[in-house]
């Protein structure tokens, strides 16, 4: 068995591998909003029917603050995440992110999926630098940027790895990573750790803290734990049931810098009662459009 293969353990904390972030870079997430969503409405049309997804969003999110989002199934939180990244149009409102009106993809917005989605037959540098290579960088380029990713994701000596020889924690770490290679302003992550046992889940939860603390990146993380939510969040936003649309806006009170420590206390938190308490106003379907 392949060493890859066999990193199954925990990680430890990650903190040394991150860069450290100068003044220029901290004050200038600190004025304007990330991202500004009014009014916005996205239905599907399924067997001629018009299925509402999302009706009425409308949010803001500073410039350096992280957000987490949950809701019921089917309540619209992956759709809402590809709108921002332009994946896909609003059907109705506006949708702004760093300034400017979304028509695409934006490389400076980096979408991390609920699964790794990395190319089987690419090692872990070559899909980490994909985005790289679509853009034009070249191949010096490339390694240089890959090796500082890796190193900052603690990757190091899986560089030549395959993803059929990664854990889950180590795939989706590659796949942050790659998230990060055009170094976006706007980091987007849909369920990212849920598919982990709860132990490494919380080592990645407070890298991801320690990684969010030092790049001061917006990030928006969608997520079904209300303890993870409150964790990691400055704020927690609820959507109710289909067609989702905010119930709550939440703010976290725990202090920081936040370790995984806190992680098991924030179940218990007076946030924590308040947003399970909006899951639960929120949890009953208002219907679809005729």
């Amino acid at each position: 068995m392949s060493a890859a293969c066999g990193a199954q353990a925990t990680p430890p904390s990650l903190a040394r591998f991150l860069p450290a972030v100068d003044a220029a870079t901290q004050a200038r997430h600190e004025t304007l909003d990330a991202i500004e969503l009014h009014g916005v409405r996205r239905s599907f049309s399924i067997d001629g029917r018009e299925l509402v997804a999302l009706d009425d969003v409308s949010l803001r999110v500073p410039q350096g603050s992280l957000l987490c989002v949950v809701g019921p199934n089917g309540s619209g939180k992956s759709t809402l995440l590809r709108i921002l990244a332009g994946l896909i149009p609003a059907g109705a409102g506006s949708v702004i992110v760093n300034g400017t009106a979304v028509t695409g993809p934006d490389p400076r917005v980096g979408l991390v999926f609920q699964e790794p989605r990395l190319l089987p037959w690419r090692t872990v540098m070559d899909n980490v630098t994909l985005p790289l290579a679509l853009a034009g960088w070249s191949e010096q380029q490339r390694v240089e940027r890959g090796t500082q990713l890796i190193g900052q994701l603690g990757l190091d000596g899986f560089e030549r790895a395959y993803p059929a020889q990664l854990s889950g924690g180590l795939a989706q770490r590659a796949g942050i990573a790659r998230a990060l290679a055009m170094e976006p302003d706007v980091l987007l992550m849909d369920e990212p750790f849920s598919a982990l046992d709860a132990l490494t889940r919380d080592h990645l939860d407070e890298w991801l803290l320690s990684l969010w603390q030092r790049t001061q990146s917006t990030i928006v993380l969608v997520t079904h734990s209300i303890g993870e939510a409150v964790f990691l969040a400055d704020r927690v936003v609820v959507l109710s049931a289909r067609p989702g649309h905010v119930v709550a806006d939440i703010e976290v009170d725990i202090p920081r810098p936040r370790s995984i420590r806190d992680a098991a206390a924030a179940t218990f938190t007076h946030a924590a009662m308040r947003v399970r308490e909006a899951l639960e106003a929120g949890s009953e379907p208002l219907g679809d459009a005729a």
